[in-house]
């Protein structure tokens, strides 16, 4: 899943894309997923069963998890032992795992040192409703450059190369492909239009994976 759908393209554009471009738009909406979440470091759509083990060596009673929010945590596994939701850790949306006094949970307690010594199996990333405004223009945005390089390069003589049957890049514009053989030959132009942004960059780089 993209963080932006069809429908959010066509709207963006003000295009009306045909049957037939489908796959195409499709796939700039998922590789436009890609550069994003390549330049932050994290996966941002949710997913069920996300399983990381961490090295743990300094003190503290906090861990975090890399794919927030975090929205469910499934087992966590210290030193062996499985630990108890709300007895022996409590968490929160912002990935944050803190361990806590079973008998005392306002108390904290360090997690245990060692290496490979603690896993979380948990559910983190953002649903489709909850993708932030920006993700989800920043997509929008990189999507929509290939979709108008392709045209553009389909109307400059392209056009019998790739395939393309009709190129309308007017308000309600689309392009009509003959079959889908025609994508690839489009691929490298689409792929350079929609690298991100200087300023796409600095609106992710509060979404970037943070490190301890």
């Amino acid at each position: 899943m993209a963080l932006a759908t069809m429908i959010e393209f066509e709207q963006f554009g003000q295009v009306d894309i045909t049957n037939q471009t489908d796959a195409a738009i499709l796939q700039y909406l998922d590789d436009a997923t890609g550069l994003i979440e390549t330049y932050v470091d994290r996966t941002l759509e949710e997913a069920a069963g996300i399983v990381e083990t961490v090295d743990v060596d300094y003190w503290s009673t906090l861990l975090r998890v890399e794919t927030t929010p975090l929205t469910a945590v499934a087992s966590i596994v210290e030193n062996d032992v499985t630990l108890v939701d709300g007895d022996d850790f409590v968490w929160s949306d912002d990935g944050l795992i803190r361990r806590i006094v079973a008998s005392s949970p306002k108390r904290g307690r360090n997690w245990l040192r060692g290496i490979q010594i603690v896993t979380v199996t948990y559910t983190g990333g953002y649903a489709a409703p909850d993708i932030p405004k920006a993700l989800r223009a920043i997509c929008l945005r990189s999507a929509f450059r290939a979709f108008q390089a392709a045209a553009t390069f389909a109307n400059a003589g392209g056009i019998a190369t790739a395939g393309v049957s009709e190129v309308d890049l007017g308000p309600a514009g689309s392009i009509t492909y003959q079959d889908a053989d025609s994508m690839p030959a489009l691929a490298d132009v689409a792929s350079a239009a929609s690298a991100l942004t200087d300023d796409e960059k600095r609106v992710l780089d509060s979404y970037r994976r943070r490190s301890w």
